[in-house]
């Protein structure tokens, strides 16, 4: 059951990492927290019940540090959702490495020993689950025992802290996706806090494989490495296959509320400075003009441009230049500007490279072509007359 599961969440990381990479950076955290969490699931399996010592030698030990990383990664995702998804990394965030890099220090020594002392290890392991103690003398600044119940203990400050935290931001919200992150942080709160548990039994215990044996205790260890991935099926299953999205409470919230919704002040600035940006400079009028232009322009990032175009002017970047650039056309075709210059004069001067793309484009946004609608101008200016 267990190697089922890090198998399944290996996966899950996977397609969610390849489904929401481009427009859902927070995503990465979440996948590494799946990937981190593989890694310890893993080795639980291999070295309470597994056989085969070539895995337990690979296993053991080694993913070890990662563990100590559920816990940040798990604040820095929180705090992704909450900057509407940006990956954002402060050097200040560095020092929530310093567990695990004391950790990987501590136990420095154990990576470099022979691989056929750790085979041997693993085969002492297997006929006796207690001999895992004899790894003790390996920490430099702790014994094996302590690292097994701080690392649960770790990742409970954590992921309550962090459900706090996320509470304190969100208040009355409780969309989907709210939803999800309040499942997700409750989660890895009982999971932390049962294996605060569980290990105090294993420090305690002078038979390990009748402790981890103990069918109650087994059953319940599988309920907890299954609720997340199947709580992933059953109820959020776009946590998987499509992007995070944010929906606003059905009733409008306080001004002093959170809002998680895209439509934050933010991006509504950023949407007026584009539009702006386009009526006073008219860059659609070059032919050339390209999203990476307006984004050097405004100096804002790929990411923060996309989203106040697709949720705050409801439009992408081709279709609001085209916009600009027919109505534009327009405006030169009713000045009169037609008796001195040719209707594909005119498209050049709209920003259009080619013939083709401008009469296709003043077709599919007004109904008519460039020549149909100088005639219907013609005509109800001849009947208004």
């Amino acid at each position: 059951m267990f190697l089922f599961v890090s198998l399944l969440i290996i996966l899950f990381a996977l397609i969610a990492l390849m489904y929401n990479f481009r427009e859902n950076r927070s995503i990465i955290y979440l996948s590494s927290i799946f990937l981190f969490f593989s890694t310890f699931s893993l080795t639980y399996h291999y070295l309470f019940y597994g056989e085969d010592p070539l895995l337990i030698a690979i296993f053991y030990g080694h993913f070890s540090p990662l563990w100590f990383l559920i816990g940040p990664f798990t604040f820095f995702y929180v705090r992704s959702v909450l900057e509407n998804n940006k990956s954002t990394f402060y050097w200040t965030d560095l020092l929530h490495s310093l567990p695990a890099l004391i950790h990987l220090i501590s136990f420095s020594k154990y990576y470099f020993i022979p691989f056929s002392q750790k085979l041997d290890f693993a085969n002492h392991v297997i006929h006796n689950l207690n001999y895992i103690h004899n790894l003790n003398h390996f920490g430099y600044f702790y014994s094996q025992k302590f690292a097994f119940l701080i690392r649960p203990i770790h990742g409970f400050a954590y992921s309550a802290g962090t459900l706090i935290y996320f509470l304190k931001a969100t208040k009355q919200n409780r969309s989907h996706q709210i939803q999800w992150i309040l499942f997700f942080l409750i989660s890895l709160s009982l999971i932390s806090f049962y294996f605060i548990f569980l290990f105090l039994l294993a420090v305690e215990s002078t038979n390990l494989q009748t402790t981890f044996n103990y069918l109650p205790i087994k059953i319940l260890t599988e309920i907890y490495f299954l609720s997340i991935p199947v709580a992933i099926l059953i109820k959020f299953p776009e946590i998987l296959y499509g992007k995070h999205k944010f929906i606003r409470p059905k009733t409008e919230p306080k001004s002093d509320e959170f809002n998680l919704s895209f439509e934050t002040d933010e991006n509504k600035q950023i949407a007026t400075e584009i539009v702006r940006f386009f009526e006073e400079n008219k860059p659609f009028l070059n032919p050339d003009f390209e999203f990476h232009d307006l984004q050097k322009a405004l100096d804002l990032s790929e990411e923060e441009l996309k989203i106040s175009m697709k949720y705050i002017l409801k439009k992408k970047f081709t279709e609001l230049r085209s916009e600009y650039r027919i109505n534009y056309a327009k405006d030169l075709i009713k000045s009169g500007l037609t008796q001195t210059t040719s209707i594909d004069g005119i498209g050049t001067m709209a920003g259009f490279s080619n013939r083709a793309n401008f009469y296709s484009t003043f077709k599919l946004l007004s109904g008519l072509t460039p020549s149909q609608y100088l005639q219907s101008l013609k005509a109800e200016k001849t009947k208004n007359n």
